[in-house]
């Protein structure tokens, strides 16, 4: 670990980084305890063998990392819990939602349409997201974003939840409510086929 923190050759590191995560299939929690070192670079490595170690207790230190400071961590985080996946994984990732980067925040809502081994439960998180995101046109990707997400995973409820967005009225340029609905109409049909 010392000295994939301290190499400068990239090849080098790379080496060192795979080798590591077979080696440390046996020693989450020696990982575990490196998530603190204040080296940016060196936590995100060590969020990156997490992710590729893909158990139970890779999770609950990928948790820990959640809120850390640097956005290039949170997006490891992100990418190693969806390498893992289930609902476990996406249990964690429903806190990236609340961050308050944006970009984070698509990331986590793009992340839900393709992260293996969930259904329709863990789509709680994205409609309570949506539920709480006030409609707006500087918000109007993120939203159409969820839509669609919610249309990949989402069951009977989901189906319910967006059909508000069918009858969405309000005094702003048409074209936004039209984008809503037809995104709104495309989740509903995907989750009746499915």
């Amino acid at each position: 670990l010392e000295l994939l923190a301290e190499e400068t050759d990239r090849s080098t590191r790379i080496f060192i980084l795979d080798l590591l995560k077979d080696v440390g299939k046996n020693q989450i929690q020696l990982l575990g305890e490196r998530l603190s070192d204040g080296r940016w670079y060196f936590v995100r490595n060590i969020v990156n063998i997490l992710g590729e170690i893909k158990a139970d207790q890779a999770i609950a230190l990928l948790r820990k990392a959640v809120d850390h400071k640097d956005i290039r961590i949170r997006q490891e985080v992100m990418k190693g819990l969806l390498s893992i996946g289930g609902k476990k994984a996406a249990s964690i990732l429903a806190k990236f939602l609340k961050d308050k980067d944006v970009d984070i925040q698509l990331m986590a809502v793009r992340g839900y349409s393709d992260m293996p081994g969930i259904g329709a439960e863990e789509a709680n998180p994205l409609m309570d997201f949506l539920e709480a995101r006030p409609i707006r046109k500087k918000d109007q990707a993120l939203i159409l974003e969820a839509i669609r997400s919610l249309g990949k995973i989402g069951g009977r409820e989901a189906m319910e939840f967006l059909n508000r967005y069918t009858r969405i009225r309000w005094w702003k340029p048409r074209q936004l409510q039209r984008e809503l609905r037809d995104a709104a109409q495309r989740s509903i049909a995907e989750i009746k086929r499915r």
